[in-house]
């Protein structure tokens, strides 16, 4: 009863997301979604939408691993660009992001992907346990 009541009046958040790159239906479903969360320059929603589109649909991503990228379309946290990336494990989480740093694309990437977002991204790691498909 008052446990009940503290969840029922404790503030709810709702979150919708329009897919502008599917996740590859080639690609096993990801154990692990790391979620990089960027918020765009003024006036550049588009070229970074624009950019991290190319980036997921490039073919550098070779590890096995999917992406995607999708946009915030309602919250209280809107202009907000997604770029999703799968694994299946966390291994080999820590091995693309050790192996990064050595990595001239994207080097070549980031140096794009800077001047467009509108202070730091940050990231989110989820693990999914039911899995799910977009298509």
């Amino acid at each position: 009863s008052e446990r009940l009541m503290r969840l029922i009046t404790r503030s709810n958040t709702s979150e919708l997301y329009q897919e502008v790159v599917a996740y590859p239906a080639n690609v096993p479903q990801p154990r692990y979604l790391q979620r990089v969360i960027h918020h765009p320059a003024l006036g550049m929603d588009s070229e970074l939408q624009r950019l991290l589109s190319e980036w997921a649909q490039s073919g550098l991503h070779t590890d096995g691993v999917g992406v995607g990228v999708s946009t915030r379309i309602m919250s209280g946290d809107h202009n907000t660009i997604i770029h999703e990336i799968g694994f299946p494990s966390l291994s080999t989480l820590d091995h693309r992001s050790e192996s990064r740093s050595a990595d001239p694309a994207f080097a070549a990437f980031n140096k794009k992907r800077i001047p467009l977002v509108s202070g730091p991204w940050y990231t989110e790691l989820e693990e999914v346990l039911v899995p799910y498909h977009s298509h």
